[in-house]
């Protein structure tokens, strides 16, 4: 897969208020002290904590430059028109196709099927209790149902089918399949 290169002659994007304070400074700093190496991370860090102690009034100048220069960009962007094959922009991540086969099952899993009905024999816990009890567990498997829809298709819904009764369609009980 080829990478598309960003066209150079795009418009530069608006400077922010900040940005703007930043490069005055930069540009002061400069003046008083040319050819020295600037840190940036210490010029930066300086520069934030004087900005967070501008009051509104003295921030007013940065903004109005902020909003002379984002009137500059949409100017020059209604004007520009990107040449062929150029990148327009991110692509949104493609849904998952729904028919492509699930990742092969790791060896944990073959494990746990080897042991499963053994387990199931030695522990009959889940079999002998009441509605009542196993209803302890129904709303974390719901919760669990729901986490694992949201994850694996955020398009849809909350993901439980419902029946026309208002119930889930599968049932709540000692079934041999509801216990992984």
């Amino acid at each position: 897969m080829s990478r598309v290169l960003k066209d150079k002659n795009r418009p530069k994007g608006a400077m922010s208020a900040y940005a703007c304070f930043v490069q005055v400074i930069r540009e002061e700093h400069k003046k008083k002290h040319p050819g020295e190496h600037i840190v940036f991370s210490d010029f930066s860090r300086k520069c934030a904590e004087r900005w967070k102690i501008m009051t509104p009034k003295e921030k007013k100048r940065f903004e109005d430059m902020a909003a002379l220069d984002k009137e500059r960009y949409n100017r020059e962007m209604v004007d520009y028109v990107p040449p062929e094959g150029m990148k327009k922009g991110k692509k949104r991540k493609a849904a998952k196709d729904p028919s492509v086969p699930k990742r092969a099952l790791s060896a944990f899993f073959f494990f746990c099927d080897e042991f499963r009905q053994q387990i199931r024999d030695e522990h009959p816990e889940w079999k002998d209790m009441n509605k009542y009890r196993q209803g302890i567990y129904v709303p974390l498997k719901k919760q669990s149902k729901a986490d694992n829809s949201a994850v694996s298709n955020p398009e849809a819904g909350s993901g439980d089918a419902v029946a026309e009764n208002g119930e889930d369609e599968e049932e709540e009980g000692g079934e041999e399949g509801d216990d992984e």
